[in-house]
């Protein structure tokens, strides 16, 4: 008797987290970032002292993606042969190693005045 009231109350608990991450995500707004980006390359990670953060860059990229799918670095010169080997021989079309400054412009609506904002940036990293 005991185990299903602790069988019905682990049930009825996630009934109720169910809904409330429901409601949850119902009333938060979003902004998508993905698209154009501006991107930079910092090979020698003087980016911080210049103040990158404080200029446009000319070059662009499509978020989310990579700096490899958007031709960004050393382009590989490794020539494939095609035995059994090919797959330790896979590499990327690019290559890049350092720091790299993206920026895009977002409007905020003007709703969200006096609110908490919180930026969320997945996948920063790709190896």
């Amino acid at each position: 008797m005991k185990l299903m009231k602790k069988v019905e109350f682990i049930k009825s608990f996630l009934c109720i987290m169910d809904l409330w991450f429901i409601s949850c995500a119902l009333s938060a707004q979003e902004i998508n970032l993905a698209g154009e980006w501006e991107v930079a390359l910092d090979s020698l990670d003087i980016g911080v002292t210049e103040k990158w953060a404080d200029r446009s860059f000319p070059d662009h990229i499509v978020l989310p993606g990579t700096l490899c799918e958007g031709g960004y670095g050393i382009p590989c010169s490794f020539k494939p042969v095609m035995d059994k080997g090919v797959f330790a021989q896979l590499k990327r079309k690019y290559d890049y190693v350092g720091a790299a400054w993206y920026r895009k412009e977002v409007h905020v609506p003007e709703s969200w005045k006096g609110k908490q904002v919180f930026p969320i940036v997945k996948e920063c990293s790709s190896f």
